[in-house]
């Protein structure tokens, strides 16, 4: 989900090749968010254990934390590394290699369960 429009959001996913996500909600207002991850949530029966939300931005960060699912920042983006740090994302991360990782990790750890 992003409040960028769904081309710069596929064009980012391609030049990183980030195949793993299956469905982009783009054109998401920039304080519509919250809302926007609840009815996402909700819709698609997901558990917010195994929702995460990937931002550049402060306001990322408290909008996951206002819906109660994960946060992660990246440091390519908005906000400086420092700034989104300092507001307690579940991760930080610098490059697309860690996302993976991080999104491969939780995908296991929800199988055996």
């Amino acid at each position: 989900m992003s409040s960028n429009s769904n081309q710069n959001i596929q064009t980012f996913l391609n030049q990183h090749e980030l195949t793993c996500f299956s469905e982009i909600v783009s054109d998401v207002g920039l304080f519509g968010k919250v809302k926007a991850m609840r009815k996402l949530i909700k819709d698609n029966c997901w558990l917010n254990k195994d929702v995460f939300y990937i931002g550049d931005e402060i306001r990322d960060i408290k909008a996951a934390k206002k819906a109660k699912i994960s946060s992660i920042a990246v440091t390519w983006g908005y906000n400086a590394e420092q700034a989104l740090i300092t507001h307690q994302p579940d991760h930080v991360i610098s490059n697309s290699n860690t996302l993976i990782e991080i999104l491969q990790c939780a995908e296991f750890k929800s199988e055996k369960q």
